[in-house]
């Protein structure tokens, strides 16, 4: 229980109880969004509304909406979301739930925000709405990016959201709350999520996948969970600079080790770009550490993650057999039938270590199974589907896909046993070209980014892109070249911005610094964001906090007496 109260440090008000569950929901939806398809991303994606706006309503009284009004409102919602439900449920149509459900919720509770902030603005007057000097181009920005020819809606409803949360009244302990309850939220989200993968998640293939499909991904999970760690570290050692971090070392330990059985090189870098951020900023910049104590502490890391690598196996290897394991023994008990007493089985220590580990140095391990296809063996249709770059511009080589000019993109055709001599490295390069190539001013359909690049080394077919896999070119070719430079522009205007505020050792600047950098690790070598994606949305939080504090960083975490 101390240790419980050690890290829930300081009151829990409803401000920060909110944030904390606003988090879980974002980090459930996070994972809804990389694992399942483009019907349900429309539905997760429009949970993040009511999400963040029990953050926002957190602020005011309870009693306020005891009022007539708040309660009918909430009763026609309620019954709106239901209604939507059981319509669906009648007609079963994936669209018509994201249409019938998620849009009366949305209405419910960004329509009761809306409301509170005319009753305090026009009626109380207990605040004024006064745009910063930065939010004019941000709102430019995803105006245009509504109109452009994206056929995308999410800009204009993440304004509307974000808008009323960067204006929210908040007290300085509020925001201080809302803060503390970000970095709560994500690591207990991770924690649920990573609990759920123990015992869902046989461990079948070197590269680890936790409770995502794709490995990245996963690694990606642990990334935004070790700098929520760092993060509330650094907080602990400004409250109290004397205190003892050993359990944060060991999280911080343990998430590392799992980024390594990840199997993620762009995780490895991203980790060990936040430990040194951690390390230069935090320890040596702020709490003024001499350099070999700043040293020593990454060593102990590094330490620590060498001792916990071998015993993280045994959880990710053994705990997801118990589920099924005491199934079949309820089985044999209850019913009396008779079962083989055998694991699923998975891969062994040895297999993870050194598959995991040598791809890191951009070395792979040959499989056992490997076999070459003759030319033979390939039909004359598949053939037929395999044609060159007619314009001879980007590649050398034969692909799996056809272009058709008039429509200006490479569509996916994929023949059985055809692959392309490319590595990964290659294979976005030569993506790269192509849509910088197609650009124009006035953008494309989202949808049309379809490309379908893979290698051809028999030990590593996984080795492939189904896209540019690059947020910069994607927003380039998406919404158009003057449209796209304004949202780079904006992004790199907000990560500048947190550096400065870094130097000058705020710590919502340092700690926003070290959430944000995942995405932009992420985003120019893995992934492609999608709305609704945790890493995205950590972007649109940041803003709280650029104008709030005006003194050093130490007055950021005293408690408010």
């Amino acid at each position: 229980m101390n240790r419980i109260r050690a890290f829930f440090w300081g009151k829990i008000n409803k401000v920060r109880m909110a944030t904390i569950v606003c988090f879980i929901i974002l980090m459930y939806v996070n994972r809804v969004v990389a694992n399942d398809s483009q019907y349900v991303w429309l539905i997760t994606n429009n949970f993040v509304g009511p999400a963040v706006t029990l953050i926002i309503l957190s602020v005011y009284p309870t009693r306020d909406f005891k009022k007539p009004f708040y309660v009918i409102w909430t009763v026609l919602g309620l019954l709106g979301t239901i209604g939507g439900h059981f319509f669906w449920y009648t007609h079963q149509v994936g669209h018509i739930y994201y249409k019938w459900v998620t849009i009366p919720l949305n209405i419910w509770f960004l329509g009761a925000a809306v409301f509170k902030f005319i009753e305090e603005i026009s009626i109380r007057k207990s605040f004024k709405i006064k745009l910063s000097k930065w939010e004019y181009p941000v709102i430019a920005c995803m105006f245009l990016m509504v109109i452009s020819a994206s056929n995308t809606f999410w800009p204009f409803y993440y304004l509307i959201i974000f808008l009323m949360l960067w204006h929210t009244p908040f007290s300085r302990d509020e925001r201080r709350q809302v803060l503390i309850g970000i970095f709560d939220g994500l690591i207990i989200g991770f924690i649920i999520m990573q609990c759920y993968a123990f015992f869902n998640t046989p461990y079948l293939t070197s590269r680890y996948r936790g409770s995502y499909w794709n490995c990245n991904r996963n690694s990606c999970l642990y990334l935004v969970a070790l700098a929520s760690v760092f993060g509330k570290c650094h907080m602990k050692k400004l409250e109290d600079r004397e205190c003892r971090t050993f359990s944060y070392d060991i999280a911080i330990s343990v998430l590392i080790a799992f980024i390594i059985y990840s199997g993620s090189r762009t995780g490895i870098i991203g980790a060990a770009l936040i430990v040194a951020l951690y390390l230069l900023l935090c320890e040596k910049h702020v709490l003024s550490q001499k350099l070999g104590a700043v040293i020593k502490n990454g060593l102990i890391y590094v330490l620590f993650t060498i001792v916990c690598i071998p015993l993280l196996y045994f959880p990710i290897r053994y705990l997801p057999e118990i589920k099924p394991f005491a199934k079949a023994v309820a089985k044999v008990v209850i019913r009396g039938d008779e079962f083989n007493h055998e694991f699923a089985g998975g891969i062994s220590l040895r297999e993870a270590l050194t598959n995991n580990l040598l791809r890191y140095f951009g070395v792979y391990r040959s499989a056992d199974d490997e076999t070459s296809v003759s030319d033979e063996t390939i039909s004359e249709d598949d053939k037929l589907l395999v044609v060159s770059d007619p314009s001879g511009k980007y590649y050398t080589l034969e692909y799996e896909y056809m272009y058709f000019p008039e429509r200006g993109i490479f569509t996916i055709r994929t023949p059985k046993w055809i692959y392309s001599g490319l590595g990964a490295y290659d294979c976005r390069i030569n993506i790269y070209a192509a849509l910088i190539d197609q650009m124009n001013l006035v953008g494309h359909i989202d949808e049309e980014v379809m490309l379908d690049i893979r290698s051809d080394v028999p030990s590593s077919p996984e080795v492939c892109s189904y896209n540019e896999q690059n947020f910069a070119i994607h927003y380039l070719f998406v919404y158009g070249i003057l449209i796209g430079l304004l949202v780079c522009v904006l992004m790199l205007a907000e990560l500048i911005y947190l550096i400065k505020r870094s130097w000058k050792k705020y710590g919502d600047g340092i700690i926003f610094l070290m959430l944000v950098s995942v995405y932009f690790i992420f985003g120019l070598t893995e992934i492609v964001w999608v709305p609704g994606q945790l890493e995205q949305i950590l972007l649109f939080f940041a803003p709280l906090f650029f104008t709030t504090y005006d003194n050093c960083a130490d007055e950021l975490v005293s408690e408010n007496s």
